[in-house]
């Protein structure tokens, strides 16, 4: 979710502000609901749902995403196949 607090978007994951558009991701779940990228990554790996709405959300990055979300995503996985 944003949180506008004087138009700035915030992450409601990490509550900082998401400065540049490279860092923000924004969920194909009807509130398209946006994070940083670095903090989706880690919630989706592991449930695969909004963390604000809890709608199902597609748990792999897009065809064409970007060099940035696609170095989290990988980040993300790495760790969480270390904790098992």
């Amino acid at each position: 979710m944003i949180v506008n607090k004087d138009e700035e978007q915030v992450c409601s994951i990490c509550f900082f502000k998401i400065k540049k558009p490279s860092q923000k991701k924004m969920l194909d779940c009807d509130g398209n609901h946006c994070f940083h990228q670095k903090c989706i990554w880690k919630w989706i790996v592991q449930k695969n749902t909004c963390p604000m709405c809890r709608q199902n959300v597609c748990k792999y990055p897009s065809f064409g995403c970007d060099y940035n979300e696609h170095f989290h995503y990988i980040n993300a996985l790495s760790k969480r196949q270390h904790i098992k």
